[in-house]
């Protein structure tokens, strides 16, 4: 026999858990600075918004694992980004605006799609 392998997945799910929620916070903070605080990336605000979303939804769909935590997670995070889209309005220099909303979704569903499809994939040839 070889020698014993450790298992990392729960450590790994735990980090994905941790990070991922440390990911909402900063989306958090972010969305509601005002627009004088708020540090600028070179890439279009719409870009901005789905890759944030993209990356904190794949620490979280990683760190959650049931269809069930899955939804719950992709609901509140899309709820969650509507719900900062209007706080905007009482942030100074901040502009809500719908599509940046959409942007968040469009990038959490692109994420949480390509995640589902790489599990059925892994699933499949570890059978």
């Amino acid at each position: 026999m070889g020698p014993k392998v450790k298992d990392f997945r729960p450590f790994v799910q735990c980090a994905a858990v941790i990070l991922g929620w440390l990911g909402v916070l900063a989306i958090t903070i972010l969305s509601l600075l005002p627009g004088s605080l708020r540090p600028h990336t070179n890439l279009p605000g719409k870009m901005e918004h789905a890759l944030a979303y993209a990356l904190t939804g794949a620490l979280l769909f990683f760190g959650y694992v049931t269809p069930r935590e899955r939804l719950i997670l992709w609901c509140g995070l899309a709820a969650g980004s509507a719900i900062f889209e209007l706080l905007q309005n009482f942030a100074p220099g901040r502009s809500p605006a719908l599509t940046d909303s959409l942007a968040s979704i469009a990038g959490l569903t692109f994420d949480f799609a390509v995640g589902a499809l790489a599990g059925r994939a892994f699933q499949s040839s570890s059978s």
